[in-house]
């Protein structure tokens, strides 16, 4: 077995010492200054011995994909949720496997614009979409670059795509009061009504809480915030708590859950009293949807509530408080909704 990685200081510089199962001895400076970097390089090292792959490296400074895609992993199960680490790795999975790297360092600027011009334009993949997988690509390389795996980041000299204006399909008012009448008599309709009148992300309705809503206080509000629940933690996609009051409309359907919540903590239980998973909740909105013949999708629902407050003229900076998202993305999404109200403002 072979001995513990050492390490220590010659000067200022970093030095690590190990054994090979076969008895050679390895010395070497690490050519930093940094114990941090040290530290990560002895865990690297220590865990490629433990392994018995050490050959796979090719040498100190080179790794292979697969020994780097293992050690990249276990970094984002640390910093990501299951499923933005999932997504991510997807991602990753697509446009390694497109090319069969051996080799981390053998990533190129080259193959990673082959790869997005590929799928653009034969695959017809969306420019939002590009733009993301070249994020996850640029943000595997930081990684790489800071463990000193690789030189430079290839993925920065490749621009961005450029996205067109996006869509925002929201509900009008009338349209409003007709999906909350289809919706009679649903487990849907008071969740729906959630997401209208207070603007919640799909998955803050799932994890909304009784401790998270307070009725009793004047005005009653919302509070959206991060919580462990059955051992599980969870926080907002922002990771920032908010507050958000409760509207008059709003107020009778989470009146009406609480008198019949029969100690279920959850605000929008699922139909087996458990916490809706996103995704299923979103199959199901669509499956209802499309029974009672509307084109609505669940993202239009904090469209609309987004939409109403800029049509009514509420400034961008508190409907991004309200929906948890910065000003300048409220504008973007939204600006367009009021330019016939801005005739007033013209004249002087």
């Amino acid at each position: 077995m072979a001995n513990r990685v050492h390490l220590w200081l010659r000067g200022q510089t970093w030095w690590i010492g190990y054994t090979l199962n076969d008895g050679t001895r390895i010395r070497r400076s690490l050519k930093t200054r940094s114990e941090n970097k040290a530290e990560r390089e002895r865990a690297r090292l220590e865990y490629l011995l433990r392994c018995d792959r050490l050959e796979e490296t090719n040498g100190p400074e080179r790794i292979s994909m697969e020994v780097f895609l293992e050690l990249y992993e276990g970094h984002l199960r640390s910093r990501k949720t299951k499923k933005s680490l999932q997504n991510d790795l997807s991602y990753l999975r697509g446009f390694l496997k497109s090319h069969g790297f051996r080799f981390l360092d053998e990533i190129s600027t080259r193959h990673i614009n082959a790869f997005l011009a590929r799928r653009g334009n034969e695959d017809r993949v969306a420019p939002r979409t590009l733009n993301r997988t070249r994020e996850v690509l640029h943000t595997m390389c930081a990684f790489a670059l800071d463990q000193g795996y690789l030189e430079t980041n290839p993925v920065t000299k490749i621009k961005r795509f450029r996205e067109p204006e996006p869509e925002i399909v929201f509900l009008s008012s009338k349209e409003i009061v007709e999906l909350l009448d289809v919706l009679s008599g649903d487990i849907l309709q008071p969740l729906v009504a959630t997401l209208i009148f207070a603007g919640l992300r799909r998955g803050e309705v799932c994890w909304l809480t009784w401790e998270d809503v307070e009725l009793g206080r004047d005005p009653p509000m919302l509070h959206i915030r991060g919580k462990t629940m059955n051992g599980m933690f969870w926080q907002p996609k922002t990771k920032k708590s908010r507050r958000i009051p409760i509207s008059s409309r709003l107020r009778p359907f989470l009146r009406n859950l609480h008198r019949n919540a029969n100690g279920v903590p959850w605000v929008h239980p699922s139909p087996k009293g458990f916490r809706w998973d996103e995704d299923n909740l979103t199959e199901r909105f669509r499956r209802t949807m499309k029974r009672h013949g509307l084109p609505w999708r669940i993202m239009d629902l904090r469209h609309t509530f987004a939409s109403q407050l800029a049509a009514n003229n509420v400034p961008f900076e508190k409907i991004a408080l309200l929906m948890g998202n910065s000003p300048e993305i409220v504008r973007k999404h939204y600006a367009r909704l009021i330019p016939e109200d801005l005739r007033k403002e013209v004249e002087f």
